[in-house]
């Protein structure tokens, strides 16, 4: 995953060699303008991009970050079925937590926060989903059990297998940041502050399994 600047969206060339393309905005103007960016015309088939561009450009989705309640509302409305607006917005169904509590990002050089791993792992799962379909509407946690579940075919197996990998490791990370403080780490397991719980995906991984080009634009 790597930044861009937004204005470097408009480059379909740059856009056709690309699996997955986010939209995000720390700050309140920039993130409006990612917003906007991934909004696309509502009467165009779901596979199809607004303005005129080519298939091969894949369509951006919008990552809210904490404290952008109401942005992510709007856009989680506009792709709502029930409602009949002239634009949607393909948005990403998780919410980027900020690097500290002052809300201000990580300096070069400090401390991870202790939940980082484990939103990366999020991340990463929902970045791996939006790639095996760019173009559609919404994605949800039915569309990750969906992609679990599916292997007839090669592409479906590896897609399938990344998934399950990723759960693997978010409920490893998962298990030693609810031990106690000052609990001995099982060998294979790497000691992590106790950070505040994410909320993470519903199901256990039983099944042991045996990357995709993703740049944010801000």
């Amino acid at each position: 995953m790597f930044v861009l600047p937004l204005e470097r969206l408009e480059d379909r060339d740059l856009r056709a060699t690309l699996d997955v393309v986010l939209t995000v905005g720390q700050e309140r103007e920039a993130a409006t303008r990612a917003l906007r960016a991934a909004r696309y015309d509502a009467g165009t088939p779901a596979g199809a991009l607004a303005g005129g561009e080519h298939s091969h450009a894949v369509p951006p989705w919008f990552l809210p970050w904490s404290g952008q309640v109401d942005l992510r509302t709007k856009a989680t409305l506009s792709a709502s079925r029930t409602l009949r607006l002239p634009f949607a917005t393909r948005t990403v169904p998780f919410t980027m937590p900020r690097p500290d509590r002052a809300g201000h990002p990580v300096p070069a050089g400090g401390a991870m926060p202790p939940t980082s791993p484990r939103t990366a792992v999020l991340l990463a799962s929902l970045v791996t989903a939006i790639a095996a379909d760019p173009h559609a509407a919404r994605i949800d946690a039915g569309t990750l059990g969906e992609l679990m579940a599916a292997r007839d075919f090669e592409r479906e197996r590896r897609i399938s297998d990344r998934l399950r990998a990723l759960c693997v490791e978010f409920e490893r990370l998962d298990a030693v940041a609810a031990m106690p403080r000052g609990m001995p780490v099982p060998p294979g397991r790497t000691a992590i502050p106790r950070p505040t719980r994410l909320r993470g995906p519903s199901r256990r991984c039983v099944d042991d399994p045996p990357r995709a080009r993703s740049p944010v634009f801000q």
